[in-house]
């Protein structure tokens, strides 16, 4: 007996070592092999990993992914994770394993290689040396002013062009603060900066909280008292196509240009300096078309945020979006004393409304009401050219969903899906549970074949399978029994959630199930699963059908 038993545990520790040599040998052919990965790029780009005695591609493998590292210049893991939000696992091994086969889309690494900024030294040149002249009066009048000037840069082909709007500054003594992220050209940033200005103060700081826990960051090492004025910039991309967001077209570096122009253009620099300084009802000053209220999905995102550090903000709140402004100094002190830290942040892996966008908010909306935000009516010729194309993109948008009085869309659909999606109509509509379908991966499957309803009926064995499929390699140090026992229980307690979920909320008939023009849905796949098990397959649900445009945003020029 004692000797079965002896066998029986040589027997599993076999079968374990065959299983990792197996995991290790995928490892080596869907990341080693595959042809994202760039050994070379990888440890040039990321000189740190050679300190982890590990090679490249397993480092990727096991510990590059999780920090936002890439591959190679051909494979952006923090996009795959952003538009594939079920991966939980490696992105490049997820996609040459899986993803391939679904048909999912592999993208570039942008903000490496953006080439969309625009130096035009001696274009500026002129125009600096011509508002010099014409503000000279302004100039001479505010010179005593204390400036300090704070830009996060992340996207490194920005530099060239921010330095051409740092010029703009030169008939002021500014001190200059940079942050830039931990194995994001570190070298390369330091070099340019140093070789403008070898004053400069850099931090090198963990990519967390985009722009925002960078700037919390440096604001604690900061004396504001010693300054009058506060420049806050960051280096936004410009490699994004075209995208409609508040009401607006911005494509490549629209974004980029009205925040730079309002704040540091040669023809607002010195007005802004001397409103700042000598006019006591302006707070701060920022592009016109960047102060803006959000929609009611984002304001309850922004307020439970801040709930959670004790911060409010009432609704219906005006911010700039960007982060890109200049304020009174005095002001960030308020930002100063909240005592948070980078590591208040998540890392920013994922397009997720974090607390990062919450506190992006804060910064500007709770300016005290005896200050103005005042706007710069920036690139006005650019405007006039998108002023039809904005017009004609207001009738296909989904935004205008957001504001139809006879239904709830939840806060998480309108954010990822319904803000920026092209909708020819919508109409709510009878429809019986069984007419309604779900598309997993270009697969159209019926709500009986759904987790959630397999989970109502207390099948756990379909929802272990998922996590065996694609949760192993997060737990490759466990046996195959021991990763078996944490997926059952994983299921036991999404199991009981989703049953608390129903009891509590009772599901509002006003928070309509969303379906699309093919009857699959786009959200409420846990209230359709409730109904059907409850109801059963004939009943009638009312639900918002979505008819999607064919239009492509991003082809869309100016009319």
């Amino acid at each position: 007996m004692h000797t079965i038993k002896i066998i029986k545990k040589i027997i599993k520790k076999i079968i374990a070592k065959i299983q990792l040599i197996e995991l290790k040998n995928e490892i080596k052919r869907y990341v080693k092999h595959s042809k994202y990965f760039n050994k070379k790029w990888y440890i040039k780009t990321y000189p740190e990993i050679e300190k982890e005695e590990m090679k490249p591609y397993y480092h990727y493998y096991k510990i590059g992914w999780k920090k936002g590292y890439n591959p190679s210049i051909n494979f952006s893991t923090n996009k795959y994770l952003e538009m594939n939000q079920d991966v939980q696992m490696c992105p490049l091994f997820h996609y040459e394993k899986y993803g391939k086969k679904e048909g999912r889309k592999t993208f570039y690494v942008d903000n490496q290689y953006d080439h969309n900024y625009k130096k035009k030294t001696i274009r500026r040149f002129i125009k600096r040396k011509v508002s010099n002249i014409i503000n000279y009066k302004k100039i001479k009048k505010n010179q005593n002013v204390k400036i300090l000037v704070y830009i996060h840069i992340f996207y490194i082909y920005s530099i060239p062009e921010i330095i051409e709007y740092l010029k703009n500054l030169e008939k002021y003594n500014y001190d200059l603060i940079i942050s830039c992220t931990k194995g994001n050209h570190t070298k390369v940033i330091i070099k340019q900066i140093k070789k403008f200005n070898s004053k400069a103060k850099i931090y090198v700081l963990e990519n967390k909280g985009y722009d925002i826990g960078p700037f919390i960051e440096i604001l604690n090492k900061v004396d504001l008292k010693k300054y009058d004025i506060l420049f806050k910039l960051q280096s936004k991309g410009t490699f994004h196509r075209t995208s409609y967001i508040y009401g607006q077209i911005f494509k490549n570096r629209d974004w980029f240009e009205y925040m730079f122009e309002a704040t540091l253009g040669t023809s607002y620099i010195h007005k802004n300096i001397d409103k700042l300084y000598n006019n006591d009802k302006i707070g701060i000053i920022a592009a016109e078309n960047l102060i803006i209220e959000d929609p009611k999905h984002k304001q309850h995102f922004t307020i439970q945020h801040l709930k959670k550090h004790n911060l409010e903000l009432k609704e219906n709140y005006k911010f700039v979006a960007g982060t890109v402004y200049a304020t009174k100094a005095s002001l960030v002190e308020k930002i100063k004393n909240l005592k948070l830290s980078i590591n208040d942040f998540e890392k920013t892996e994922k397009g997720y409304f974090s607390f990062a966008h919450a506190l992006e908010r804060y910064l500007t909306a709770s300016t005290p009401k005896k200050y103005i935000i005042y706007g710069n009516n920036v690139c006005k010729i650019k405007k006039l050219l998108w002023k039809k194309a904005n017009e004609k993109i207001q009738n296909i948008i989904g935004a205008r969903l957001l504001n139809d009085q006879r239904y709830e869309l939840s806060d998480d659909f309108a954010l990822r899906y319904v803000e920026h999606t092209p909708i020819d109509k919508y109409e709510i509509i009878d429809i019986k549970i069984n007419n309604i379908n779900k598309n997993i991966n270009n697969k159209i499957k019926t709500l009986e074949e759904c987790y959630p309803f397999l989970l109502l009926n207390g099948n756990t064995k379909e929802y272990t399978k998922k996590c065996l499929k694609y949760r192993r390699t997060d737990y490759m140090m466990y046996s195959q029994k021991e990763f078996e026992k944490i997926c059952k229980k994983e299921c036991v307690q999404r199991y009981k959630q989703l049953i608390k979920n129903i009891d509590i909320n009772n599901y509002n008939k006003k928070q309509l199930i969303v379906i699309n023009q093919n009857n699959s849905i786009l959200d409420g796949q846990h209230r359709a699963c409730y109904l059907l098990k409850k109801f059963g397959p004939n009943y009638k649900i009312r639900v918002l059908k979505i008819y999607e445009s064919k239009i492509d945003i991003d082809k869309i020029k100016h009319f």
